[in-house]
């Protein structure tokens, strides 16, 4: 039996998190992580995956245990994040100063002109400019191509490196925090303002808020990293629904499926993507493909049989709850979720080894007062995948993100769920 612990973020007394250089709300702690792969004393060879990578906690652990590593995330922003945390501490020492020659080139620099511009949706036309020409230089001087690289493309994040990544970082806190009023206290969504209320900042400010980001974060990265990363972990754009990874190549897994609580992930990094130069369809692309996405298909997803017994009947229940739009939208929305965590799944058991290990921190939720137990339904589709159940740890989530919407209550008074580490041997 493994001894784990609470995965949760503030479950954490190590201070990792105080030490974060990108925010991220989901996924759990760094702590957890390094402690779980260094109980299963692995072989120097083996490979750990994790296809929902987010801000990279997975292969900073192992990184650091001495052990390769696979991160695999939709959201460009993410993988940016994820190699960001693996910084070394003399490319730190670069920070400012490769920070400074951003600045003082993207100042002589004349305008940099692109159809559409998404950052004009909060800044006034001029402040977007500057905030685009730091961008703009940031790119062009990191991959010294003479042209700009398109982050979005697998070449682009795959071949950008980690003092590049964490000035990308550096610019997404900066521009968050000069747009501060318009980032909700829900950290899944960013409003968007009326044309007037947009924000006028000089290039004096941006500026300065920018070289004091990056300062603050060299800072804080020098605290963060005192043990030289053992491992270099592959860190890389990719689908869970079709990992580009071979056959029976993975020793262990270890990820936390997007929760069945309808976040908009995509919306959560709107103004990243927005510095990343995302366009209108770009960014309704990667919403609409991102598991628990909020938008949803025009047609039913067709249930499988394959997700099990206790899907099924929370589908018919959802489907026949008396709430408005239950058996439209909400079964659409539902059916989509666990349409791709079966996929993923799949392509879980797919790439893990013959005694491979496969952990999943997953939580249950609610829809309105009816329990939604995703930790049965992965149990289920897991075992008709040929996965066994080994160990499952429970732990009470006292916070989640559906406790956020105020009116949910109304529903049902105790909102806390079941988070389990579930433990899988293929």
């Amino acid at each position: 039996m493994f001894d784990i612990e609470n995965p949760k973020v503030y479950a954490d007394r190590s201070g990792h998190t105080e030490r974060r250089v990108f925010s991220y709300y989901a996924g759990y702690s760094q702590s957890f992580a390094t402690n779980l792969l260094s109980s299963l004393s692995l072989e120097p060879h083996a490979t750990v995956l994790d296809p929902w990578n987010g801000a990279g906690t997975t292969t900073t652990a192992s990184a650091l245990i001495g052990i390769h590593s696979i991160g695999q995330d939709m959201n460009p922003v993410m993988v940016l994040a994820a190699q960001s945390a693996l910084i070394t501490p003399e490319e730190i020492t670069q920070l400012l100063q490769r920070a400074e020659n951003i600045v003082q080139s993207a100042k002589n620099l004349g305008p940099t002109l692109i159809s559409h511009e998404p950052l004009e949706s909060w800044f006034h036309p001029e402040s977007a400019q500057f905030v685009r020409r730091l961008e703009n230089t940031l790119n062009c001087q990191a991959f010294d191509l003479g042209e700009y690289n398109n982050i979005f493309s697998r070449f682009g994040t795959t071949n950008i490196d980690k003092l590049t990544a964490t000035l990308y970082v550096c610019l997404f806190n900066c521009v968050k925090k000069l747009l501060s009023e318009f980032v909700a206290s829900n950290p899944t969504w960013v409003k968007i303002p009326h044309v007037e209320q947009r924000v006028d900042i000089s290039e004096d400010t941006i500026t300065l808020a920018f070289l004091n980001e990056v300062k603050n974060i060299s800072i804080k990265l020098t605290e963060k990293i005192k043990v030289a990363h053992k491992a270099e972990p592959t860190i890389q754009l990719g689908n869970s629904e079709s990992l580009n990874i071979p056959d029976e190549s993975v020793d262990v897994v270890l990820t936390s499926p997007p929760y069945c609580t309808r976040i908009d992930y995509a919306v959560a990094t709107r103004l990243e993507l927005a510095i990343l130069r995302t366009s209108v369809d770009q960014f309704d692309t990667l919403r609409r493909a991102m598991m628990g996405t909020s938008t949803v298909p025009r047609l039913k997803p067709s249930y499988d049989s394959n997700w099990g017994k206790t899907c099924d009947d929370f589908l018919v229940m959802l489907h026949d709850h008396a709430s408005v739009a239950s058996r439209t939208y909400y079964y659409k929305s539902h059916t989509q979720y666990f349409s791709s965590l079966y996929k993923s799944l799949a392509e879980l058991a797919r790439v893990m080894r013959t005694n491979g290990r496969c952990f999943l921190v997953v939580q249950d939720s609610f829809y309105k007062d009816l329990l939604n137990p995703v930790c049965q339904i992965v149990v289920e589709m897991c075992e008709n995948l040929g996965l066994r159940l080994e160990q499952e740890t429970a732990f009470i989530a006292a916070k989640s993100m559906s406790s956020l919407n105020p009116k949910a209550k109304k529903y049902r008074a105790d909102r806390r769920t079941s988070e389990k580490v579930l433990c899988f041997l293929k």
